[in-house]
């Protein structure tokens, strides 16, 4: 791990050899998109300051983040289809909400 930060520009052969050998690059992987692909994903980096790289790991992030979230919107309507599973799992929601003390009702 390198201790200190050199201005752009002014990276020593020796902090350059620390950078590579201490692991602090992260592994890489070459991934196959259409040109087009390639161009959007360039412009969007660019016009946002951050690597191409860094663009497909957001993406990717972002892409999770969604499956979970409409996995869980799927949970909640199959919940709310068998009446007398939504009635339980709200009447548990009511004690959580009287439990907690807080103040804030469950129709806030």
């Amino acid at each position: 791990m390198l201790r200190r930060r050199q201005p752009a520009g002014t990276a020593t052969l020796t902090d350059v050899y620390a950078t590579y050998t201490l692991g602090e690059m992260p592994a890489t992987a070459t991934i196959r998109v259409t040109p087009e692909t390639r161009d959007r994903l360039n412009r969007i980096s660019s016009q946002r300051g951050i690597s191409a790289g860094e663009l497909v790991d957001e993406l990717a992030t972002h892409a999770e983040d969604q499956a979970l979230l409409e996995a869980a919107a799927r949970h909640y309507d199959d919940l709310k289809a068998d009446p007398d599973a939504w009635d339980s799992y709200r009447a548990e929601i009511n004690l959580w909400d009287r439990a907690t003390g807080d103040g804030i009702s469950a129709s806030a």
